[in-house]
């Protein structure tokens, strides 16, 4: 049996994100949380940028050439900062505020 899934015979809820495009929970996320984001550094913003892309901090260290104990004081300070407490917290901000595309 195949199902066939294409824009005619596709129908989705509201609540499903649209693939095609920015989600209306990415749109409201960035509205609630742009004073926040607004707060880090241009280095906390290329950090959290990499961590979202699940990178750890010896591998940033040496994209940015940087000291891995300074991007982890780095990443300690973005936690702070956004109350991010896991890696999906980084994803939400990297797509809410263009540093990655869904």
């Amino acid at each position: 049996m195949k199902i066939r899934m294409d824009s005619k015979n596709f129908k989705k809820s509201e609540s499903e994100p649209d693939i095609f495009g920015k989600t209306p929970d990415i749109e409201h996320f960035r509205v609630k949380y742009e004073e926040k984001f607004r707060s880090l550094s241009k280095r906390e913003i290329q950090v959290l940028g990499l961590i979202a892309h699940d990178m750890k901090p010896v591998v940033i260290s040496e994209i940015l050439e940087l000291t891995p104990r300074y991007v982890q004081r780095v990443e300690k300070a973005i936690r702070h900062k956004l109350s991010v407490e896991n890696q999906m917290d980084y994803i939400k901000y990297a797509l809410a505020f263009g540093l990655m595309k869904f």
